[in-house]
């Protein structure tokens, strides 16, 4: 006789619970993820040539022109509304709203990126 040939696992409750805790501690983790950080510390950097030329806070609705485009903040959010460069890559980014994110336009060199105050330091480190 062959061990483990005609073997059937039979669930319990115990395997149930287990299956809730964990659905519920991955949609726990997701609404951390993408749902739980507020705009209000957020910050606003827009570079141009490699010099900061604009920073504020993401919750501050503004205008920024610059030699060939427009960066609108707007609603804790922001994008590139208009450029000069051939194919609109930046402009047709969008509306970024994450520390994560970014907008470059790489012939005009303009880089915006959105700043958390509250993680500093390093992420993490690889040897």
């Amino acid at each position: 006789m062959e061990v483990g040939k005609n073997f059937v696992y039979k669930k319990t409750i115990f395997d149930y619970i287990l299956i809730f805790f964990l659905l519920i501690l991955a949609s726990y983790s997701f609404q951390l993820l993408f749902y739980s950080s507020k705009n209000d510390n957020y910050v606003v950097e827009v570079y141009q040539d490699n010099k900061i030329v604009y920073r504020d806070f993401l919750s501050k609705d503004n205008l920024v022109y610059l030699k060939n485009a427009v960066v609108e903040v707007k609603n804790n959010k922001v994008r590139m509304k208009e450029s000069s460069c051939p194919y609109k890559f930046c402009v047709n980014t969008g509306w970024i709203d994450k520390p994560y994110k970014q907008i470059v336009c790489v012939p005009n060199k303009i880089y915006v990126k959105i700043l958390s105050k509250t993680t500093q330091g390093v992420d993490g480190v690889s040897y």
